[in-house]
């Protein structure tokens, strides 16, 4: 995945600009802004949020389904529901970016919220599916599902996968992805009307997630 945003960001970017500039289909400054922050929005909920989230699922799945408790049971699943909702966030960002910034009319139809009950039933199968190709097995699918509502008596083992996981510095993006998708407010809604103190929040987290990118820290390993 980090290939593919390695692709998005030094390669296409670029030539999506070059493209733009050729057949002179730039917008106005403002709308031209306004395209290449969603863009980089989109960018960076890629590098700072799905990749990580996909990694605390991997963790969380490591030591077995068999010595998951309550509480890693949830982190995982949970996990795994964040993965995708940010999936789609992260990719309409960037889609939005991309046809702003070339000029196409913006989509009328608004995708469904992934809070309201369509959404929610989306995001629970596809994560039962990513659990199913990740753990191989159906029953490891139900054993992880069983110990979200029935925990296991807690072992050695299951004190140490907790442990494991939580000393983990993926558990701090979990966090931040849930408070994320719960408090704040959608990329569309927040890029609405542009201000200087919004850019720079857009920018400078956008320059994060690239120096990560770029120098390949401990959070791709």
């Amino acid at each position: 995945m980090s290939q593919a945003l390695h692709i998005i960001i030094f390669l296409l970017l670029p030539l999506v600009v070059a493209v733009a500039v050729t057949l002179k289909r730039l917008p106005e400054p403002q709308a031209l802004a306004q395209a290449v922050l969603r863009l980089c929005v989109g960018i960076t909920k890629g590098v700072l949020l799905v990749i990580p989230l996909l990694e605390t699922l991997k963790l969380v799945l490591r030591g077995g389904p068999e010595n998951l408790g309550l509480g890693m049971a949830w982190v995982g699943f949970l996990s795994c529901m964040l993965f995708f909702a940010f999936v789609f966030s992260c990719g309409a960002d960037i889609v939005v970016g991309i046809r702003a910034i070339l000029k196409f009319p913006p989509v009328e139809k608004q995708p469904a919220s992934l809070l309201s009950k369509r959404g929610i039933a989306t995001l629970l199968i596809l994560s039962l599916i990513l659990i199913l190709i990740v753990t191989g097995s159906p029953a490891h699918v139900w054993q992880i599902v069983k110990a979200m509502f029935a925990p296991p008596k807690a072992t050695i083992a299951s004190l140490f996968q907790t442990a494991r996981v939580l000393s983990n510095f993926h558990v701090v993006t979990f966090v931040a992805g849930l408070a994320v998708f719960i408090g704040v407010p959608t990329t569309r809604d927040f890029l609405r009307v542009v201000t200087p103190r919004k850019a720079v929040a857009c920018l400078a987290g956008f320059a994060v997630a690239l120096a990560m990118l770029w120098t390949r820290l401990p959070l791709f390993s």
